[in-house]
């Protein structure tokens, strides 16, 4: 008798923890979602794009390849001009 009463209040209780853990993931989908909305609509109103086209990505281009080869230049000694014989 003793074990049957134990049994269903443990069984109550595991039922009103699972109601109140659903109730708390919803409350926290409910925050997290609200938060991640203002957080997109502040991070994209605060940035400033360049539209990329085919002018804008050619300037990006020779500017990027001269400064590689600068830093190739920079970087090349006296044996990188020998063959190697392979």
């Amino acid at each position: 008798m003793i074990f049957e009463m134990c049994d269903t209040l443990r069984e109550r209780v595991v039922a009103i923890n699972d109601t109140v853990l659903e109730k708390l993931d919803k409350i926290n989908e409910e925050h997290e979602m609200g938060n991640a909305l203002k957080a997109t609509v502040t991070s994209t109103t605060q940035m400033s794009f360049t539209p990329v086209n085919a002018e804008t990505f050619g300037i990006w281009c020779d500017q990027y390849m001269a400064l590689i080869n600068q830093e190739k230049e920079a970087k090349k000694t006296q044996f990188d001009d020998k063959p190697t014989g392979k």
